[in-house]
């Protein structure tokens, strides 16, 4: 029985033991192992990931980065923006505006006119749906990215039912929130009724860690990812322009 050991990339191949043939003196040396990559050259990457651009991530195996971006966000080679939703602050800055300008002799009317020219920093810019991952775009700071190979479920925050001050209620719109999340529990993932006062989604990954996301247009958001999980991926959607 004879033993070989195979050489990895840049090791030394061994020849089997007993019966091979010697090289006679004077012949020209076989390079041993694979063949050495020339100084300088591009090393690659190992275990076929590459960086996803985003936070250190790693994007799926063979992904390189390409030349088309998403608000300033890279994106791979064929993958595409499927869902955006870019938010517009407006009506909450001119308010802020107006309620600072009215009590600017007050303290709490310069925090509101702080909140007013610091709102699109505090909120996200964007949210995007690719056909490889969940693109959140903050107003500062670095995007977030989470790989959709890796949610296997989304889930609603809802909006909780008002039912009027104080501890009564308090308790009447805890009990009327709780009735009514469960009766739109009880109807598909994949229908509007389903996502009805949503204003947050939960990415639920095969791990079971839990991300949550908070966007103004939660219920068409999740919406399109649960109808795009249960149809097998996003492939086949079509494209939206995005800003470079």
């Amino acid at each position: 029985m004879s033993n070989a050991t195979q050489g990895g990339p840049g090791g030394h191949g061994q020849q089997p033991w007993g019966g091979a043939p010697q090289q006679p003196m004077g012949a020209p040396q076989q390079p041993m192992g694979a063949p050495q990559q020339p100084m300088g050259a591009p090393q690659q990457p190992m275990g076929g990931m590459v960086p996803a651009h985003q936070h250190g991530m790693q994007g799926p195996a063979g992904m390189a980065p390409g030349g088309v971006t998403a608000f300033g966000v890279p994106l791979n080679p064929g993958e595409r923006v499927v869902y955006a939703h870019v938010p517009n602050y407006t009506m909450e800055k001119v308010m802020m505006w107006i309620f600072g300008v009215l009590t600017a002799v007050f303290l709490i009317g310069l925090y509101f006119i702080y909140l007013a020219i610091n709102y699109e920093k505090r909120n996200p810019k964007a949210q995007l749906v690719t056909t490889q991952r969940i693109i959140v775009v903050p107003g500062e700071g670095q995007p977030e990215s989470h790989w959709l190979q890796n949610v296997v479920d989304v889930e609603p925050v809802r909006q909780k039912v008002s039912g009027g001050r104080g501890l009564l209620g308090a308790a009447i719109s805890a009990g009327v929130s709780a009735v009514a999340n469960k009766m739109a529990d009880k109807k598909a993932k994949t229908t509007p009724g389903y996502w009805t006062r949503a204003i947050a989604i939960i990415l639920i990954e095969h791990t079971g860690a839990r991300h949550q996301l908070a966007c103004r247009d939660a219920k068409n958001m999740g919406l399109f990812l649960a109808q795009g999980m249960m149809s097998g991926g996003f492939d086949n959607a079509p494209s939206v322009p995005v800003q470079p």
